[in-house]
């Protein structure tokens, strides 16, 4: 297996005998060209398919619609029976152009999901009488999990399973065929007609969307050593090595505590190893690594986030979020920043001993909002301040520096999740 592993489009699964799913379409690639429509999924069959198409979607990575200032839709020929009050709505979409106004992504007559110049997402449940709305825009944020319904008194919008706002209001019952696509890029949408909580959107989330792994790394094929370390710029097929001072101690080895190859370094400095993440791709969702630690005295491992290849996370001027793993004041720390700027956010707890591992869980929420959580002696910190920053939107490399320690693996999942969820 090679070191380097990426999947950025993962694909969408629907399960036909989820209780209350009517309707639901994965936009696959190769649906269309194969079957002329888009298929409906659950259960109740072809009766509701999208068979009917004005303008021309674009197929993207992966599948999708994609449309842009309501310049395509899709449709079905058959009134989807949910009613005024049993309803609720889901469906994975991202936002990569502000429209000039608000453009719906989902639409069927009453109940309909729109976004707004700027990027901001809403929901109404009476045909544009009442809205909900996001605090925050979602342009240019990634694949993103939507979830709009009724519980009773009040139409809830949810954004990756967190309730983003509620209104009372007196839903409609739509009548009419709906629609999808008629702006952003549309992965998945489903139509059920029982009432589901904030709670179970939150769950599907988390089970469907959150825990897909986008980008992982784990040294397999590098080997051990060399013993005299890894070169300045040197390449291998998965990566780049930056040592920036000459210094040539950064290298590979095997550890007993992971039965694995790490890297490590025993120079706490710049040493790193960069990897390119085909792009210029949106920086959102979970980092789960590993730091096992060599002295706690002076281990001090960074993960940075770039958005310029070879750069210095330390300047204030740098464009880069990194995760900082090290001793700090009697306590071990671990803290977000970005550049020369931070901690955004931070969490101690006790010094872990030699050779002890630390699983470390950084998220980056779609409205902005970072936390830290990690693993040591098998109990669970995390920090408590979410600090919202939105400075960089996207990152383009990854880069891994020991300064001290052994690093065996990063994964890059596609949701923002806590520890308990992710269960590291």
């Amino acid at each position: 297996m090679a070191d380097v592993s990426s999947n950025f489009y993962p694909t969408r699964h629907v399960d036909p005998s989820e209780p209350g799913l009517v309707a639901a379409y994965t936009f696959a690639d190769g649906e269309l060209a194969q079957f002329g429509r888009y298929i409906n999924r659950a259960a109740t069959g072809t009766i509701y398919d999208l068979t009917t198409r004005v303008g021309t979607p674009i197929v993207g990575q992966g599948g999708g619609v994609y449309a842009n200032d309501n310049a395509s839709q899709w449709y079905n020929n058959s009134p989807i029976p949910v009613g005024a009050s049993n309803f609720q709505y889901s469906g994975d979409a991202n936002v990569s152009e502000s429209p000039p106004g608000a453009r719906a992504f989902f639409y069927n007559d009453q109940h309909r999901l729109y976004v707004n110049a700027g990027g901001t997402v809403f929901c109404t449940l009476n045909a544009g009488g009442t809205a909900s709305t996001t605090a925050y825009s979602l342009l240019d944020r990634g694949t993103f999990r939507w979830d709009f319904g009724y519980d009773g008194a009040n139409q809830w919008l949810a954004i990756n399973g967190v309730l983003s706002d509620s209104d009372a209001v007196a839903p409609g019952s739509p009548v009419n065929t709906i629609f999808v696509g008629r702006h952003c890029t549309s992965r998945l949408a489903k139509v059920y007609n029982i009432r589901r909580t904030v709670a179970e959107a939150r769950a599907s989330y988390i089970r469907d969307f959150a825990r897909r792994i986008l980008w992982q790394w784990t040294p397999r094929d590098v080997g051990e050593g060399p013993a005299g370390g890894i070169l300045t710029n040197s390449n291998i097929p998965f990566g780049e090595f930056f040592c920036p001072l000459g210094a040539a101690t950064l290298k590979f080895e095997y550890s007993r505590v992971v039965n694995g190859l790490v890297l490590t370094d025993t120079n706490v400095g710049n040493n790193r190893i960069t990897f390119p993440i085909m792009g210029n791709r949106p920086f959102f969702g979970s980092w789960l690594a590993e730091h096992i630690v060599r002295d706690p005295a002076t281990d001090d491992s960074i993960i940075s986030f770039d958005t310029i290849r070879g750069e210095s996370w330390t300047l204030g001027s740098g464009a880069s979020y990194w995760i900082r793993s090290h001793q700090s004041g009697g306590l071990w720390s671990l803290e977000w920043m970005r550049g020369g700027v931070g901690p955004l956010v931070s969490v101690t707890m006790p010094t872990p001993p030699a050779n002890s591992r630390i699983q470390i869980l950084g998220t980056r929420r779609v409205d902005g909002y970072f936390q830290i959580h990690a693993r040591v002696y098998g109990g669970n910190w995390y920090s408590s301040l979410l600090a919202s920053d939105t400075t960089y939107l996207n990152i383009s490399y990854i880069s891994i520096a020991p300064r001290g320690g052994y690093i065996p693996s990063l994964r890059w999942f596609q949701g923002e999740m806590n520890s308990s969820e992710i269960c590291i």
